[in-house]
């Protein structure tokens, strides 16, 4: 099941990276076709849509399998913080994972969001 109050980290398939990035808004915006916001902008991927009970998700295109996970405060803070801008100062202020995803979606989640 997607969660959609949920702050995730995902991998991305096209940049062939290990690296993670963080995604907010992440819903089932029609069959077959997902829909998150990063914190640049918003994007799609369309293809299989697979999810477990714990909120793991994996998108099979044609360029790969993309895999959402969704991110806790502890996992923010033990793995991510130092990677984002202003990591420190986010992890202080969020006490639960809720409120992470609270900030994320405050700063990231509302008013940029154009699906591509």
């Amino acid at each position: 099941m997607i969660k959609t109050e949920a702050l995730y980290v995902f991998s991305d398939p096209i940049t062939r990276s290990k690296n993670k990035y963080l995604a907010v808004a992440v819903q089932e915006f029609r069959p077959g076709v997902l829909a998150f916001s990063d914190t640049v902008r918003g994007h799609t991927v369309e293809g299989k849509i697979t999810s477990d009970d714990e909120g793991n998700v994996r998108v099979e295109d044609k360029r790969g399998i993309w895999e959402f996970t969704p991110c806790t405060l502890d996992m923010f803070r033990r793995k991510y913080k130092n990677t984002v801008a202003n990591g420190d100062d986010i992890a202080e202020v969020c006490e639960t994972t809720d409120d992470l995803w609270e900030w994320y979606r405050r700063h990231f989640g509302g008013n940029n969001i154009n699906f591509y």
